[in-house]
């Protein structure tokens, strides 16, 4: 089965972050913060069934929240960061590294 691994890099400052698949809770997280040293603020993995699903995102603390749709057919990687006040994201199918 695949994996989805999301990471959360660089420029949140004590941020919440909600994530959910398919409109169901699967986590929260309180006063996230980014390692400076590895520029990773979280990371959240979880193996599904091959699929295309409804990801969300919603950082209320930034009031930011957007829905992204994955086909999940191989492993997939998606990380999320802060530049110049804005949230951005990215994925591809091979892992981030950190120093």
């Amino acid at each position: 089965m695949p994996t989805l691994q999301i990471d959360f890099q660089d420029g949140f400052q004590g941020d919440t972050i909600h994530i959910r698949l398919e409109n169901h809770p699967e986590a929260r997280f309180a006063n996230v913060h980014t390692d400076l040293r590895t520029n990773l603020a979280l990371r959240y993995e979880q193996t599904l069934p091959p699929g295309t699903y409804d990801l969300e995102v919603e950082i209320p603390t930034r009031q930011w929240n957007t829905h992204l749709s994955i086909d999940l057919d191989q492993d997939t990687y998606i990380r999320f960061f802060v530049r110049d006040g804005e949230i951005h994201y990215e994925s591809q199918h091979e892992p981030y590294f950190y120093l």
